[in-house]
């Protein structure tokens, strides 16, 4: 007998229950991503919390004058803070927000007339920019003052209220000695400054005065890293041998001219000389001086009016400067144009100009070209070929100053870097 298996087919799968099986497996490791990130939410806004309030502290300390500071300084939670930013920074204010008294309304200037405007301020470090300091075993600290003290403040005093700040207040002695008759300057000392580490900084918006008619001049960029479009920058006075140093000097006509004629803002005017390196500034404003100069001489020289005013008499020829449009703020330093540009020069200060103006604060050379010193050079020669000759005298020494100058820069330059290597 043949046996024949009967056909049993393949047991059917329940669709419907491996769905949901596989529904409840993504849902259950779904919940489990999602608890794991909520378990992990406090530490990421802690860490975006303490993220947050470092920014926040550096931002008020490196940038005291910015938004965040000013929202910080004006609030009642800065008192709270106070003790942690500064442990966290090592940044101490100054003691006092104004330094200089009202204008013109405090005592001390008593005979002003009313209405007088505040005249613009000089603020000068002391240390390693007005005077030298040097220990002697025997003799204890010597300190001598910087040639050309003296000049720089009975000139700059006419023009300017005149600070002068000190980074070590054992230096205080050294202040009243310097200004006997408590007259010349204002002193300040580190209670006036913001300390950061072992830097005394600056603070010119404490002043009590305009900021944009504030001029500092020092030789540490770090310790006027607060307000850098204000400072011209000198090299440190550090030998007291050293009697050659015309730094001071130097800056005086730069300075007088700024208040000369009237800018309206200090900053504009050191910015536009593209250097805050006080001896580069110096050259710079000197060359375009000179420029300025050379140029009005060629305008009237043109045509006929040039020819009689140079047929005049070197003695009797109008000095150049005194009377002319071409010398105004916008030609020597492209200063702001709320400046009087094109105003005359009334005057016979520095920038004014005068005739025998050369560099150096020599006077000009009576040398005519190829040819020795004579006692009567009238008789030689005609006004319109003295005038030729003084022309082109002039732009040698404009040239020889420009080449002297720029190879002294760099010859101090590379000093400086071969020290630091």
């Amino acid at each position: 007998m043949r046996y024949e298996a009967a056909f049993v087919p393949p047991p059917v799968r329940n669709m419907a229950s491996s769905s949901t099986r596989e529904a409840a497996r993504k849902s259950r490791t779904l919940k489990a991503k999602k608890g794991q990130e909520t378990s992990q939410l406090p530490t990421y806004l802690g860490a975006a919390f303490i993220s947050s309030m470092a920014y926040f502290v550096f931002d008020i300390n490196e940038n005291p004058n910015g938004a965040l500071a000013k929202i910080y300084n004006d609030s009642g939670i800065s008192s709270i803070f106070a003790p942690i930013t500064g442990r966290w920074s090592d940044v101490y204010k100054p003691s006092m927000d104004k330094y200089l008294p009202d204008w013109p309304d405090d005592p001390c200037y008593a005979g002003v007339p009313p209405g007088t405007p505040a005249p613009p301020v000089l603020v000068v470090d002391l240390e390693r920019t007005l005077i030298a300091s040097e220990y002697d075993p025997k003799y204890g600290w010597r300190h001598i003052k910087r040639p050309g003290f003296d000049q720089f403040m009975d000139q700059l005093s006419q023009y300017y209220e005149i600070v002068v700040q000190t980074d070590n207040d054992s230096n205080l002695d050294v202040m009243h000695a310097l200004d006997k008759t408590n007259s010349k300057f204002h002193k300040l000392t580190t209670s006036a400054a913001e300390q950061r580490g072992n830097t005394f900084l600056k603070r010119l918006d404490n002043m009590n005065r305009d900021i944009k008619r504030i001029i500092l001049i020092d030789d540490s960029e770090e310790a006027s890293s607060l307000f850098p479009r204000n400072t011209l920058l000198v090299k440190p006075f550090t030998d007291i041998q050293n009697q050659d140093d015309t730094t001071l000097l130097d800056l005086i006509p730069l300075l007088q001219s700024l208040v000369h004629h009237q800018h309206k803002d200090f900053r504009t005017a050191i910015d536009n000389l593209n250097t805050h390196d006080a001896d580069e500034a110096v050259v710079e404003y000197n060359m375009r001086l000179a420029e300025v100069r050379e140029r009005e001489r060629q305008k009237r020289a043109q045509g006929l009016g040039g020819l009689l005013r140079s047929s005049l008499r070197p003695d009797k020829a109008e000095p150049v400067g005194v009377s002319s449009k071409i010398l105004s703020a916008s030609d020597i330093v492209g200063l702001d144009p709320g400046g009087p540009a094109g105003e005359p020069i009334k005057d016979s200060k520095p920038v004014s100009l005068p005739d025998n103006f050369s560099f150096g604060g020599k006077k000009e050379s009576k040398i005519w070209k190829n040819e020795e010193p004579k006692k009567e050079p009238k008789k030689k020669k005609g006004g319109l070929f003295a005038f030729v000759d003084r022309l082109e005298q002039d732009k040698m020494e404009m040239e020889m100053l420009k080449r002297e100058k720029i190879e002294q820069i760099y010859r101090q330059k590379m000093e400086e870097k071969a020290k630091k290597e």
